[in-house]
């Protein structure tokens, strides 16, 4: 699940860059910053974080335990586990250790992106309803075939879709970043 997860960060790093250049070919207009914190960049190196996580859960095949949502069978936590196990280094060679990382950062994903949402219609930066309304649709898309594949036991239809929106996610954080920082 290493390689795996490498092979697919290198595969994503690539098609971010060659999304990046495309948006600036094709952009002739001046670069001005227009949010002023990194929170769009902390988002996208989460997501980026997400996408290696969710490769250990498929080269663990661990979407297919624990096939309940929100909990992980009766509790929060995987009972097959214990807290103190999250802080070692040996959780990313654990599947229920890995399946509680990729549900809770999307769950801090989630939390991140509502706050850019609240700071960008609350500042009234028209320029980013679009690119933000866009991240919005697909971070929830993302959610719903993440759960559907979980409650499916990792059936290969959903979870390839799982699979697949996560370019569309990536290419949306891009896009969405490239916003704030070309008018």
């Amino acid at each position: 699940h290493f390689r795996l997860s490498i092979h697919l960060l290198f595969a994503f790093i690539i098609l971010s860059l060659v999304l990046w250049n495309y948006l600036i070919i094709n952009h002739s207009e001046k670069y001005e910053k227009s949010l002023i914190n990194y929170l769009p960049e902390f988002l996208l190196f989460l997501i980026f974080i997400q996408i290696i996580i969710g490769a250990f859960v498929s080269g663990m095949d661990a979407g297919k335990i624990y096939n309940t949502w929100p909990l992980m069978g009766n509790s929060y936590f995987p009972d097959d586990n214990k807290i103190l196990n999250l802080f070692k280094i040996s959780a990313f060679n654990e599947p229920s250790l890995v399946q509680f990382i990729h549900r809770n950062l999307a769950y801090l994903i989630t939390f991140i992106y509502l706050i850019l949402i609240a700071f960008v219609y609350k500042k009234k930066i028209y320029m980013l309803f679009k690119p933000i309304n866009i991240l919005g649709l697909i971070i929830l898309l993302q959610i719903i075939l993440g759960i559907l594949t979980v409650l499916t036991g990792a059936g290969i239809i959903i979870a390839s879709l799982h699979q697949f929106s996560s370019i569309l996610l990536i290419s949306s954080s891009i896009y969405f970043i490239f916003k704030t920082r070309f008018r």
